[in-house]
């Protein structure tokens, strides 16, 4: 039989501090549920990453269990997965309360069987699809599930299946995420109908000769400032599968607020010159019910970065009716920055060594050893945090430990 399906991922419901932008992100997914309502879609599946944190605000619950609602109430099921956010480090997350009241589905349910996973498929009762998948884990540990699942049990079964995963596939990821692992194709069980990607916040359609058709349908709304640069909306796909098996996508843009982005080049300027030009397109530019982002970089010819007033074109694109103003100066330097140049060809060790050469001379007479204390520090520093450490107790952790390299202790302690 034909039917139509959504395919919706990385929702990051509260992932904004600022009100303008977590309404916004809230908005978009509110977007989402109307499409599928309005298209009458048979269900909706959700690939992860419904939250952005495992413990999300109490209003961004009260809203989620309302627009799940909403699909339960127009006979619309949901199946879902829980992606790398939606986790916390015990592994549990608010989801399981949601399945609970019967809100979705989720499909990520299995047994270990010897040393194998065996997953189950769930089936869609109006359809008769076969759902099935993998949660996400941070820091790609999900990489361990598909190395022990049992792929052969999966991929003899028959009908239309679809098999749900949060994760990049190593084949296949973005150029900025070039030097990040994820997942290869090989892991993944072939001889699906139709792969739900999520985790990537970009759109990507393939159809995977031995697999099937995998799809990536980015965020329903970008999570941080670039990606508001870069993407300016959201996106879910609605898929179509005809009679035969066939299956046809359709990408669906999601826009709450239209995003204005404007750059602007320090070199050579001074910082007044700078706030001047920043000030004066604000007067010209139209940014009713937009959100505006200014990005600023390069090197002040005269005055710092802190020299530079946003003030007034803030106050400006606000009467303007701009609904937020987000500035990024992450790259605006002054020259009296001093940039290290160093040769870096070699390991890792060799580069360092040949930056403290550059620099040693400059610390006080009382440290003997300059290079010998810097190469020590390094090293002592180099370090992660222990499964399950506090951001405070690594903090600690680690602020003791460059004091007894400098040989502190005591004196600190009698202070």
């Amino acid at each position: 039989m034909s039917f139509r399906f959504a395919h919706i991922a990385d929702v990051h419901l509260d992932c904004f501090r600022e009100p303008e932008l977590k309404n916004l992100s809230t908005t978009a997914f509110i977007q989402a549920i109307d499409a599928c309502i309005e298209k009458k879609v048979d269900f909706v599946l959700i690939a992860g990453d419904l939250f952005n944190t495992s413990m999300p605000d109490v209003s961004i619950l009260q809203e989620s269990v309302k627009q799940l609602k909403r699909l339960k109430n127009a006979n619309i099921p949901v199946y879902l997965i829980a992606g790398s956010h939606d986790m916390s480090n015990s592994s549990k997350t608010f989801l399981d309360v949601l399945e609970e009241a019967d809100l979705f589905v989720n499909v990520a349910k299995g047994e270990s069987i010897g040393d194998k996973l065996q997953l189950k498929f769930t089936v869609d009762p109006k359809t008769g699809a076969k759902i099935t998948g993998l949660l996400g884990k941070k820091g790609g540990l999900d990489i361990e599930y598909y190395r022990a699942l049992d792929r052969e049990s999966l991929e003899a079964e028959t009908g239309y299946k679809i098999f749900m995963f949060h994760s990049g596939l190593e084949e296949y990821k973005p150029e900025f995420l070039k030097h990040v692992s994820f997942l290869p194709i090989s892991l993944l069980p072939k001889n699906m109908n139709y792969y739900a990607g999520g985790h990537i916040h970009t759109v990507f359609v393939r159809d995977e000769p031995s697999f099937g058709k995998i799809v990536f349908p980015g965020p329903t709304y970008p999570c941080n400032f670039k990606e508001l640069e870069d993407l300016g909306q959201g996106s879910f796909f609605i898929v179509a599968v005809d009679d035969l098996g066939n299956t046809l996508t359709e990408k669906q843009d999601i826009t709450p607020a239209k995003v204005v982005s404007k750059k602007f080049k320090a070199d050579g300027k001074s910082a007044s010159m700078l706030e001047d030009e920043i000030k004066n397109w604000a007067k010209q530019a139209v940014v009713s019910a937009c959100v505006v982002l200014l990005r600023v970089a390069g090197t002040l010819l005269e005055g710092k970065p802190t020299d530079v007033s946003f003030f007034d074109a803030y106050e400006i694109l606000r009467q303007k009716g701009a609904l937020l103003v987000k500035r990024n100066t992450a790259k605006l330097l002054s020259r009296d920055f001093e940039e290290i140049k160093v040769d870096v060809s070699g390991n890792l060790k060799e580069v360092e060594a040949r930056i403290i050469k550059e620099h040693i001379g400059k610390a006080p007479e009382s440290i003997k050893d300059e290079e010998g204390l810097v190469l020590t520090l390094i090293d002592t520093l180099d370090t992660e945090k222990n499964e399950g450490e506090t951001n405070t107790t690594f903090d600690v952790r680690m602020k003791s430990a460059a004091v007894n390299v400098f040989g502190l202790k005591g004196i600190i302690d009698e202070n």
